[in-house]
């Protein structure tokens, strides 16, 4: 069955196609939209205008459609973006156009899915400079439809048959492995039997080195743990579902029988039961942890490090090399978060200060004993004989080896990184000070080479053909000792003051892409000279992004008010640390948090309201021109 929208002035530019075994009866049709209920949802195919004000009709009808509060989707070519983001190529796009359809979103509490697929679902298939993408075709819902499809969302498909792509939406759920590591629960501290099924397990007799020893007992604990988890507090959700039914019909033979004393303890008992059940769900909502790694073969070279004085002395050396006492150790391990992640052993600080009592004389004797067989290489063996696997959707799927290097997580990891930003950083310099690199500029005996930030680095250097060449040389010694690649596709080159020839030689010898300002840069917009307005606009958009998600008319004030300190307020100062922003951003910017403090809308402006007092104290100010404040006091 098709539904269209052709008239006898109009030919139909909108098909919705079913099953005749579906029900959907029409709400509306017009010229941009047409919309069916299905099974108390609604679905809408839209087509819009090419025209602004024309489709300013479009976002008319949609608001009239919100307003029925019923789960809702939309999908189909809306022919306008939502931030510049969504377009590469062409004119600049009209801001007023971006406005108009984030009111139209923000106004019919309207989100979009996650997306997957092509970036762009629309291409003028032109070439070169002539080329233009843009993202004209997406699906929104509102919060019914996502309350209900949780886990919906759609794919953007290849453009083959038209200059538009396909859209195929739908759920997908991913069952859960069954090889789920065990984790920690910091809510099992609380139950009164954890201790002692600790303390019956660690009791159990294992021979061999002091090393063996604990791991066989971590082991041991883990499978106990695990059976007694699932024994004492089962499927966490299945027990919060029952303990909320189980309230519910408490509540209901208490409120019929209002006089009964039994019914009323049954009740208090079914909210206590309730409240220990939530308060152990929300415990385990809290611990999550993530891990990312990578690894690569190299060939240490030290001499790199020649460039950092010897600072450690003799003495240092030995004091490091010192097995420590058991006070040491106890401090260190109570000096760790209880609440980070756990290790592979998927047992989280919190354990080891819980239980330290219990286990304390085995660890203590292992720390030791690890430490006396020479630490750093004993270190050496760790990292190269460590192995990974891989989380897929909650489970471990396959082993492999680690020839060199940290995960990322581990305490050392952040050290050994600066240090070695330190290696390049000093390394550079050397390069200025024996004229192997000729700085880009010098003011007031200052000559800047580089900015590091965390793994990002922006470096400074003449466009001279010895200058750059040594500066490659530097790197490349740098990525052969220290595995740090230097990823090329990534990195970017910003050339000023030359031809273009000169400008493609450079490329060639750095091998990396040719850019010109503005550039995005860490979040930031690199633009030299003044600011415009319209380089800015992208913060601003920013922002206004954030209001499709938070719904601002289902938070409370104070909500409202520590999202706008912790996170609006944050987009304009982290770039306020780079440049002064123009005064039309900056009064865009508090009109959008000032709207959205008062009315929960950013677009709508609310009358800030004050006491009688407040409005005479006002008034005498301004009439009379009075500033003190209490001499106001007596007058009122």
């Amino acid at each position: 069955m098709v539904i269209h929208n052709e008239t006898n002035d109009h030919k139909s530019n909108i098909w919705l196609f079913r099953s005749r075994s579906i029900v959907a009866p029409f709400v509306s049709i017009t010229s941009q939209m047409i919309t069916v209920a299905v099974d108390e949802m609604l679905v809408s195919g839209v087509h819009a205008h090419v025209n602004v004000v024309q489709r300013r009709y479009l976002w008319s009808e949609m608001q009239a459609i919100s307003e029925l509060k019923k789960p809702w989707a939309v999908l189909g070519d809306f022919n306008a973006i939502i931030s510049m983001e969504e377009k590469v190529g062409g004119r600049f796009p009209s801001r007023r156009s971006m406005i108009d359809f984030n009111d139209c979103l923000n106004a019919c509490e309207l989100m979009q899915p996650p997306k997957i697929g092509l970036e762009f679902s629309w291409s003028n298939y032109q070439q070169g400079s002539k080329r233009i993408l843009c993202n004209l075709d997406r699906v929104v819902f509102n919060m019914k439809w996502l309350q209900i499809h949780s886990d919906w969302g759609y794919k953007v498909g290849l453009r083959i048959a038209s200059d538009h792509a396909p859209l195929l939406g739908g759920c997908a759920s991913v069952p859960k492995p069954k090889n789920v590591p065990l984790r920690f629960q910091k809510m099992w501290l609380e139950h009164p039997t954890f201790m002692k099924v600790v303390q019956d397990s660690w009791a159990e007799q294992v021979h061999g080195d002091v090393a063996y020893i604990f791991m066989k007992k971590l082991k041991n604990l883990k499978q106990i743990l695990r059976d007694w988890n699932w024994k004492v507090f089962g499927d966490v959700n299945v027990q919060l579902h029952k303990a909320e039914n189980n309230v519910k019909v408490k509540m209901q033979m208490s409120d019929v029988n209002p006089h009964d004393q039994q019914a009323l303890d049954d009740l208090v008992t079914a909210q206590n039961e309730l409240n220990s059940k939530e308060v152990q769900y929300s415990t385990m909502m809290k611990q999550k942890y993530r891990i990312k790694f990578q690894a690569h073969n190299v060939v240490v070279d030290d001499s790199i490090l020649d460039v950092i004085p010897n600072v450690i002395t003799e003495d240092d050396q030995f004091m490091l090399e010192v097995i420590p006492e058991a006070e040491e150790i106890k401090t260190a391990v109570f000096s760790m978060d209880g609440n980070s992640a756990p290790g592979p052993d998927s047992f989280s600080g919190m354990f080891y200060k819980a239980c330290w009592e219990i286990i304390q004389h085995d660890f203590i004797r292992v720390v030791q004993y690890c430490w006396s067989r020479k630490y750093c290489q004993w270190l050496r063996v760790l990292l190269s004989s460590a192995k990974n696997s891989v989380m897929v959707n909650g489970g471990p799927n396959g082993f492999f080896s680690m020839h060199r290097g940290l995960k990322q997580g581990d305490p050392l990891s952040p050290i050994l990184f600066v240090l070695m930003e330190e290696v390049l950083s000093r390394g550079l310099t050397k390069l200025v000070e024996t004229n192997k690199l000729q700085p880009m500029v010098t003011r007031n005996g200052i000559a800047p080479t580089r900015m590091l930030f965390a793994d990002d680095i922006f470096l400074f250097s003449n466009g001279s053909k010895r200058s750059i060449t040594n500066l490659l040389k530097l790197l490349e010694y740098y990525q052969n000792c220290l595995s740090q690649i230097i990823n090329r596709v990534k990195s970017k080159c910003f050339i000023d003051g030359c031809s273009n020839a000169r400008k493609a030689q450079i490329v060639e010898l750095l091998q990396m892409e040719l850019t010109s300002f503005p550039e995005k840069y860490l979040g930031v917009i690199i633009h030299p000279g003044r600011i415009k307005t319209a380089t800015l606009w992208p913060m601003v958009e920013m922002m206004q992004d954030y209001f499709a998600i938070w719904k601002g008319k289902l938070l409370s004030f104070h909500d409202r008010l520590i999202l706008i300190k912790h996170v609006l307020s944050s987009i304009p100062i982290y770039n306020m640390v780079v440049y002064k922003l123009p005064s039309s951003v900056i009064k865009e910017c508090e009109k959008i948090m000032r709207n959205f403090l008062w009315s929960g809308n950013a677009e709508v402006k609310k009358p800030k309201t004050i006491s009688w007092e407040g409005y005479v104290l006002l008034l005498l100010k301004v009439v009379w021109g009075l500033k003190d404040y209490q001499m106001l006091i007596k007058l009122c």
